[in-house]
């Protein structure tokens, strides 16, 4: 009778353990996360400061995952603007802890511009990076600067309406300094834009276009860092999307030990 009993219980243990990895399995999907990076280099910016800023955004870097390590496929680029823009990171899959050494050495190396500061160049830049590639899942453009731009397209709400309509989820960024944010405020997205300045609170990229707001580059790496572990922590966004166990399964599980222990009695009867 014991082993009839085990037998049932063992096989139902199974088949519930089987179809619940089969549901996580489905529900945690890999997903493909597209990080765009645009850092400013003009020449209101101390050497010093952009050598920190770059440091800080390589440093940040070593917290993505590399698809062998994770669920989640990342894809990167990395541009320098001043009065044009450059890319110091072409478009790169991270694919292995060596790429993302790869990735984090050539944003280490960039040489600042020091020239007027047209930000629109940088986004145009990174656009054209990823359309060759397609888009992923979610597509997030992050821009670091301490001032207007005052060269290329100055009107921010064009020049987010144009980035929504290529498909990009959202566009947030690191304002470092005093100066006037409305073009920010515009640019970014989803909109209206909020000015943040809790790096342990920040809203979801996708969800809400968002400006932190940093009053030197001594605060940068710390923001970075964290902005970037946000991302990775929850997939693209603030929330995770976890994956219950359907409630169907606990009922199945106990219908399969009903039938076992209904069948037990039958036998013990008929030996009876």
């Amino acid at each position: 009778m014991k082993c009839v009993s085990r037998g049932f219980l063992t096989t139902a243990a199974t088949v519930v353990a089987v179809m619940a990895a089969g549901v996580t399995s489905r529900g945690a999907a890999a997903s493909t996360i597209d990080l765009a990076f645009a850092l400013d280099e003009s020449g209101s910016i101390f050497t010093s400061d952009f050598v920190s800023a770059r440091d800080a955004l390589a440093a940040a870097l070593a917290n993505i995952p590399a698809a062998s390590e994770g669920p989640d496929v990342y894809r990167v680029s990395v541009v320098k603007f001043d009065d044009t823009a450059e890319v110091v990171v072409p478009f790169t899959i991270i694919d292995t802890p060596a790429t993302r050494a790869s990735v984090q050495a050539q944003v280490s190396a960039a040489v600042q511009g020091q020239g007027n500061t047209c930000i629109s160049c940088a986004t145009d830049l990174l656009n054209t990076v990823f359309q060759a590639e397609g888009l992923g899942d979610v597509s997030l453009i992050n821009i670091t600067t301490d001032g207007f731009p005052n060269e290329g397209n100055v009107d921010g709400a064009d020049l987010r309406d144009g980035l929504e309509t290529a498909g990009w989820d959202g566009i947030s960024a690191e304002a470092v300094g005093s100066f006037s944010t409305s073009f920010l405020e515009d640019l970014v997205s989803p909109n209206p834009g909020v000015i943040v300045s809790d790096i342990g609170n920040l809203p979801d990229p996708t969800a809400q276009g968002f400006i932190l707001t940093l009053p030197s580059f001594d605060e940068y790496a710390a923001a970075i860092g964290a902005k970037v572990q946000n991302i990775v922590d929850t997939g693209g966004g603030t929330t995770p999307n976890p994956v219950p166990l359907p409630a169907a399964l606990p009922l199945f599980a106990l219908s399969l030990g009903g039938i076992g222990l209904l069948r037990l009695r039958r036998r013990t009867a008929s030996t009876a």
